[in-house]
């Protein structure tokens, strides 16, 4: 088979108009399957008019159901209401499904063409892996909090106060809200590092508890106590307010540039729309449906 040249293939906006133009000659059929139906409808009310007083009377009471006992010429109007009645309803599905692809094509060569239109349409998933690194930082936060309320209770308990000296329990626990306190700091600079990359969203700014977290081990146990507390509450005010007080006015923008360039999109959309009505020709529709409907039929 002969290799098709990059030159031969059709361009992105070559392919647009073919589709601009195909969706109207969709929407043009749709208004004449519209039609259509309508002067079935019309068809079927005309020929039960022609049906006696009494036939009238029990099919409106419901006793009388389907086509039971009908003329001949009113069975044949009804069928051919539903037949331009399931046409119709085809066509509106093929041109929703078409809307849609339509839809896609028009945003991906915006986000080609228009730069700022590529931003905004992707403001909210570009946030993903800053969201995501948030999320682990609240975990690795909350796991924080663990460690240093299961050190605190075995330095309670394993604390000689004669000597001033934890146990070894009590200095395992240590150790581990030490490494857990490395894997918070290293967090945060993830979550900065993102931060830099999508460039206009805030750092984070962690609260400094590292240094007096290390020192803990070293601490009388009154002042220990007095000293868990305190790390403990900037620990939960940072992870539970002050984060989530961080992400929501940057999601909440997102959102809002997203929505500003989905109205953008279909903006252009009715603008492109509008022009191709005036280029499409009836020889163009009278070619183009059968294989539209017949694609769409497949998928």
């Amino acid at each position: 088979m002969e290799r098709v040249q990059a030159s031969k293939r059709p361009s992105f906006s070559q392919v647009l108009r073919t589709r601009l133009i195909e969706d109207a000659c969709l929407r043009a059929h749709l208004v004449q399957v519209q039609s259509d139906l309508e002067a079935a409808e019309a068809g079927t009310i005309e020929a039960m008019k022609k049906l006696s007083p009494k036939q009238r009377l029990l099919r409106a009471l419901g006793l009388i159901k389907g086509d039971q006992n009908l003329p001949p010429e009113v069975v044949a109007a009804k069928a051919r209401e539903r037949e331009a009645r399931r046409r119709h309803e085809h066509v509106e599905q093929v041109i929703r499904n078409y809307s849609d692809d339509l839809d896609m094509l028009i945003t991906m060569y915006l986000q080609e063409t228009v730069p700022a239109f590529l931003e905004w349409s992707v403001a909210r998933k570009r946030l993903g892996s800053w969201e995501a690194a948030i999320k682990l930082l609240q975990a690795e936060i909350q796991g924080l909090l663990k460690a240093l309320g299961q050190a605190r209770n075995s330095a309670t308990s394993g604390y000689d106060k004669k000597r001033r000296t934890l146990s070894a329990t009590a200095q395992e626990s240590f150790a581990r809200v030490a490494d857990v306190m490395n894997q918070v700091e290293h967090r945060a600079q993830a979550v900065n590092k993102a931060a830099a990359e999508l460039k206009d969203v805030p750092i984070v700014e962690a609260p400094a508890v590292g240094k007096a977290v290390r020192a803990l081990p070293g601490m009388e146990i009154g002042a220990m106590q007095a000293e868990f507390g305190r790390i403990a509450h900037e620990l939960e005010d940072f992870g539970t307010r002050q984060l989530a007080g961080l992400v929501t006015p940057v999601v909440e923008a997102a959102l809002e540039r997203e929505a500003a360039a989905k109205a953008y999109m279909e903006l252009y959309r009715e603008q492109l729309r509008e022009f191709s009505n005036h280029q499409m020709k009836p020889v163009d529709m009278a070619r183009a449906i059968p294989g539209i409907m017949k694609r769409f039929h497949r998928g």
